[in-house]
């Protein structure tokens, strides 16, 4: 992947400012952009149909990342990353359907599909990482309630 420059510039110190430092929120961001630029090219008749899905499903993925990240339980994360992930595969699917209705050229069609594919193969990496996290934490407890009862 080739550097990108930002779209969006936190204030604060690297590493320390939250969702924003997040690699799939970032490419998220170069979705929605795309998809905004896309949608100046559709049709009017679109106007209430492709074009409020499609911006909405992009919003969305940015929206459940950094709801995700703000939860307290691993699981309640977990479910909102899922959920983002969700909304690429439908920001995707109606990318497809401009392209295949011949009201996208390909060139908008690619540069889109691949921050689609880009930011679903980060958050897959992201959601590997809580697995482990995951599997870590109740290593952990197991050790700590076998350490109890050994105690007692």
């Amino acid at each position: 992947m080739a550097e990108r420059k930002p779209l969006y510039q936190s204030p604060g110190q690297p590493g320390r400012r939250g969702f924003e430092d997040l690699e799939c929120y970032k490419l998220a961001l170069y979705v929605i952009a795309g998809v905004y630029k896309m949608v100046k090219s559709l049709p009017p008749q679109e106007k209430f149909d492709l074009v409020v899905q499609v911006r909405r499903s992009s919003k969305s993925v940015t929206s459940n990342i950094a709801e995700g990240y703000g939860r307290y339980h691993y699981l309640d994360s977990l479910y909102k990353y899922s959920i983002a992930r969700g909304e690429l595969n439908e920001t995707l699917s109606h990318i497809i359907n401009a392209k295949i209705l011949e009201y996208i050229g390909q060139e908008t069609f690619e540069f889109t599909r691949l921050s689609v594919r880009q930011s679903k193969h980060l958050m897959a990496i992201s959601l590997t990482f809580d697995d482990s996290a995951l599997a870590l934490r109740n290593m952990v407890i197991k050790k700590s309630a076998k350490s109890r009862q050994n105690t007692m």
